[in-house]
């Protein structure tokens, strides 16, 4: 199985190289890389003429010299001509002597720096699981990579550039005691599963976040990067890890909350913890997350795990008639549109689950997994020059996820209706531990409100 998934990548692995075909900006363009030090180009950037040379003569996810108008060259980046982009990897120094040899072990270079970061990090803090490559920040464009303890890895790769690496990188892992592998690739697809080593002693298949224990997907299990609700978004781990001091002897609720993780750190110290799923097939794993640390009589106890719509929360389908605390973690299908989460938030509101002193979290995603190119995926025949422009280099989606701000104004608007105020008191995004710092918003954020009472005048 391995071989099988792995061959059609093999025959396009990096060849070590000093010079590569040239890229030329327009006028005064260069300044985007050179001061703002942005990564992602698109193409209407670049000199026409100059654009159609290298279609004709490079194909996509081979490396191109990026030159300003003057020919100064400036940066190193990979050419992706079906999401209509350039994707920068370095940024050369004008005092530069010579250029760097671009290879494979020159991307595990970064890897491993990464890693070994990291790593430290998650001994400290009861963690196994973390997104160990960001993309741009990290200096590997368009990869993905998310540990899920030693033993599960999970390597989303965009584009053609990154998929390249992607031999080098489970290699990497493997050499790390890695057993089996999440792949999503624009030649492999979306849901590929890769067993790596079958170990005579293999690891126990679950990985941890706070001293929780949550359970691997099952060896039969297959769904696609974007919609994969079975494995939680490293990036809400501190509002996740929030609940157990806002949510002690309250009671909680958490909608759509990932394999139960944000459920099993209230139930650390809350007095009753709903938790609330889109699917049965969601909620029975959110159940078998919760036993295997609770056991069954924690559902006697404490806890109860249902299965219904935002639109049908209420006194009649929950325990309890309002929460104190009330985590929301978007979805898809359900809760990602501006106009999803104000529906939901109205609604909770007029239904009285959340009320004046509720603490309100809501946990976002502007891209599935925190990543925007899986909002769009360009077809095998799309060379870029169909105006189809990827979701990290085109314009905003009006039925797109909603932005922080939108978020905000959301629950702020949902308030306004009952005549009620809310304080902001958190936002978290993912840990900013990266080389390169992006200069855009958060793909994965959380916003912390309290609500409360009308201005009395």
């Amino acid at each position: 199985m391995q071989e099988k998934i792995f061959s059609p990548l093999l025959g396009n692995r990096l060849v070590p190289a000093q010079k590569f075909p040239q890229l030329r900006l327009k006028l005064k363009e260069h300044l985007r890389v050179v001061r703002h030090r942005q990564c992602l180009l698109p193409l209407d950037l670049f000199e026409p003429s100059s654009v159609d040379s290298i279609r004709r003569h490079v194909d996509g996810g081979r490396v191109v010299e990026i030159r300003s108008s003057d020919e100064t060259l400036i940066a190193l980046g990979f050419f992706e001509p079906q999401r209509r982009r350039v994707d920068v990897f370095d940024i050369i120094s004008r005092h530069a002597a010579s250029l760097p040899t671009v290879s494979e072990d020159y991307f595990l270079a970064r890897l491993h720096f990464s890693w070994e970061r990291r790593s430290r990090l998650l001994h400290l803090s009861q963690n196994n699981t973390y997104r160990i490559a960001n993309g741009f920040p990290d200096g590997l464009p368009s990869l993905y990579i998310d540990l899920f303890s030693d033993s599960f890895v999970r390597i989303v790769a965009t584009s053609v550039g990154a998929e390249r690496l992607v031999p080098a990188v489970a290699e990497f892992f493997r050499g790390r005691g890695a057993e089996e592998i999440l792949l999503d690739t624009p030649l492999v697809g979306d849901d590929a599963r890769v067993r790596l080593t079958a170990p005579t002693i293999p690891l126990a298949n679950l990985y941890i976040e706070g001293g929780i224990q949550h359970l691997w997907l099952p060896e039969t299990k297959r769904v696609s990067t974007a919609e994969n609700q079975f494995l939680m978004n490293p990036a809400h781990r501190r509002s996740r890890r929030m609940l157990r001091d806002l949510g002690r002897d309250m009671n909680v609720l958490c909608v759509h909350d990932r394999s139960g993780s944000a459920t099993l750190n209230a139930l650390t110290t809350a007095k009753s913890v709903t938790c609330v799923q889109a699917t049965a097939e969601l909620a029975g794993w959110a159940t078998e997350n919760i036993q295997f640390n609770h056991a069954k009589v924690i559902f006697e106890k404490s806890c109860a795990v249902l299965h219904a719509q935002v639109d049908a929360l209420g006194p009649a389908a929950l325990p309890h008639r309002r929460y104190d605390v009330v985590y929301l973690e978007s979805d898809p299908r359900t809760l990602s549109t501006r106009e999803q989460w104000l529906q939901a938030l109205t609604h909770l509101l007029r239904e009285g689950t959340v009320g004046v002193s509720t603490i309100v979290i809501m946990a976002q995603e502007t891209g599935p997994q925190g990543i925007l190119d899986l909002l769009h995926r360009p077809s095998k025949e799309d060379d870029g020059a169909s105006g189809n422009v990827g979701a990290g280099g085109g314009g905003d989606r009006p039925d797109g996820p909603a932005s922080r701000k939108e978020i905000a104004q959301c629950i702020r608007d949902a308030a306004d209706v009952f005549h009620l105020r809310v304080r902001f008191l958190r936002a978290f995004s993912p840990s900013v531990d990266f080389p390169l710092l992006p200069e855009e918003e958060s793909v994965s954020f959380s916003l912390a409100y309290l609500v409360e009472g009308p201005v009395i005048e």
